[in-house]
């Protein structure tokens, strides 16, 4: 009888050491369940922000990955407008925009107002045989935004600058020796370029040498940053330079070299009419 009074009293000890084991594991994975969904409760409860791209339309700026029901603009991290409206940073500087999702997350984008680095360039060497044939080449503008914030332009005004007293100059797309590009957004650190179509040019009168440059308007809002880039194309008559004149008889070779290189200055004078 003492045999089997001590195996049941060590299976009853079994069977409570079982339960209270059950216990404890089952309350930990209580606690664990819980644990987890307050991390995430946590984690939803925290605001998301993102770096996203600015879209310029001329008149609104846009945050892309919205849609976002309110929008806050900073400068030097001052408040400069609140509202619902897709608003866009006024003057010169340095903002940032940002987007409010119906989430709370956040969409923002540094946007830098100013002007950028001005270039351009020709798309090959071009021959001619008679000085006063004409002659087309294509021409681009560059432009490199060495800044940390997106920079958005209204337009970009560009005009061709050359002698007028030797060359007719014209952009095939416009008829006139003008043409613009934009709206536009070059990203921070980034080269944009735009193809301006092609140039045509018409010499009217004997030289040995002249060049082809641009001038160049940045504008935004009530912003217009000028620049000036002095050769884009140089323009040789070998006869002439060799004492042929250059015009009229005669086989007369123009080569066209595309320079790198650009300036800032204000546009000086103002070229003449087209074709």
């Amino acid at each position: 009888m003492r045999g089997l009074s001590t195996v049941a009293a060590f299976v009853v000890f079994l069977t409570a050491f079982a339960v209270v084991m059950f216990s404890v594991f089952n309350f930990y994975d209580v606690l664990r369940g819980e644990a987890q969904r307050g991390v995430s409760a946590v984690q939803s409860a925290v605001v998301h922000d993102a770096p996203v791209r600015l879209a310029y339309d001329g008149s609104r700026c846009l945050l892309e990955g919205g849609p976002y029901i309110f929008y806050i603009l900073t400068r030097g991290g001052a408040a400069v407008y609140e509202g619902p409206a897709d608003a866009c940073p006024g003057g010169a500087g340095l903002y940032r925009y940002i987007g409010v999702a119906r989430s709370g997350d956040l969409g923002y984008a540094d946007v830098y107002v100013g002007p950028s680095v001005a270039d351009a360039a020709a798309d090959r060497l071009v021959i001619f045989h008679t000085s006063m044939d004409p002659f087309t080449f294509r021409m681009y503008l560059k432009l490199y935004n060495n800044s940390s914030g997106r920079a958005p332009y209204e337009s970009l005004r560009v005009r061709l600058a050359y002698d007028s007293s030797i060359l007719y100059c014209k952009f095939l797309d416009t008829d006139t020796d003008e043409t613009f590009v934009g709206p536009a957004v070059v990203s921070p650190a980034g080269l944009a370029s735009f193809d301006l179509g092609e140039v045509k040019c018409a010499p009217g009168a004997a030289f040995s040498h002249t060049t082809i440059g641009l001038h160049v308007e940045q504008t935004y809002a009530a912003d217009v940053w000028p620049a000036h880039i002095p050769v884009v194309v140089h323009v040789i008559n070998f006869t002439a330079s060799a004492g042929g004149g250059g015009g009229g008889g005669g086989g007369v070779a123009c080569s066209f070299v595309p320079s790198n290189g650009s300036r800032f200055g204000s546009p000086d004078g103002s070229p003449a009419a087209g074709l």
